[in-house]
């Protein structure tokens, strides 16, 4: 019977996981969520970087839509295995991620996270957005997202 019980404790714990999700295997993202201000980011330039966004698959906030931020202006929400991919100006941005709906089990946070990236021109920055069921939304650098990643220019150093 206790054998029973891991068993179960542990497959709603595995379903309720997320797990990072290539950048060739994610969706894009429908044209009825990305807004207005997405497109001042949406093209390259000589003083731009490319950042690439990738939400995790998995059930845990399945439905919850991820509002994605860049220097305070709301770009698009970004569901469950999406991407977006930006192109951001040289110097410091800042980026954040906020959901539909609080999802942290911790009453003193805030929900909305953000992270300051210093963005060198011509280097490519992958994040993925992932959900902890204790602290909710985390936005992370990774090399996660691309199945071959020598293909790809990562910078990793602030």
């Amino acid at each position: 019977m206790k054998k029973l019980i891991v068993f179960i404790f542990a497959g709603i714990l595995v379903g309720c996981s997320t797990s990072p999700v290539s950048r060739e295997e994610a969706e894009n993202i429908s044209d009825d969520r990305i807004y207005a201000s997405f497109y001042k980011y949406s093209l390259p330039g000589t003083n731009k970087a490319k950042v690439i966004i990738v939400r995790d698959s998995g059930l845990l906030g399945g439905g919850l839509s991820v509002g994605f931020y860049v220097n305070g202006e709301l770009i698009s929400h970004i569901e469950r295995g999406e991407f977006l991919e930006l192109y951001l100006d040289e110097g410091e941005n800042i980026l954040g991620v906020l959901p539909e709906i609080i999802i942290s089990s911790n009453p003193d946070s805030s929900d909305l996270v953000e992270q300051v990236l210093k963005v060198k021109s011509g280097n490519n920055y992958p994040f993925r957005i992932s959900i902890n069921s204790g602290n909710g939304l985390i936005l992370q650098r990774t090399t996660q997202l691309w199945t071959s990643i020598l293909k790809v220019n990562l910078v990793f150093t602030d």
